[in-house]
């Protein structure tokens, strides 16, 4: 065992390895008698299946949706036809003077991966 900042020996070294190898078999269950070729085996070893950690329930939009009345003035924002065109010109509306010829500057505002950077030059 270790007392204060003593160094382990090499056999407690060894014995808390396996002790801490044990107790994680334990814990997943599975025995290592019944897995000697778990990477030969992939797809039936349990360690190397995927999980998934939450799942996502669906949406209902066809049910009634209640909202309160003092929202109700608000319906326009969240109209799907008023959302495919652009707001009328304001008076305080400002100017984006754009210089003719003029070419647009290389840099990113964020690193892209070369798939994204592709995939941005191919749209623009």
């Amino acid at each position: 065992m270790q007392l204060g900042r003593a160094p382990l020996s090499e056999a407690e070294k060894k014995d808390a390895c396996n002790t801490a190898s044990a107790s994680i078999v334990e814990r997943v269950g599975i025995s290592l008698v019944h897995a000697p070729n778990a990477t030969q085996q992939p797809a039936t070893h349990p360690l190397r299946q995927g999980y998934r950690a939450t799942s996502v329930e669906e949406c209902n939009p066809s049910g009634p949706i209640h909202v309160p009345s003092q929202y109700h003035k608000f319906a326009q924002v969240f109209s799907k036809e008023k959302a495919t065109h652009l707001p009328p010109h304001r008076p305080w509306d400002c100017s984006i003077d754009i210089l003719p010829d003029a070419s647009f500057p290389k840099g990113r505002i964020y690193p892209l991966s070369l798939p994204e950077k592709d995939a941005l030059n191919s749209y623009i």
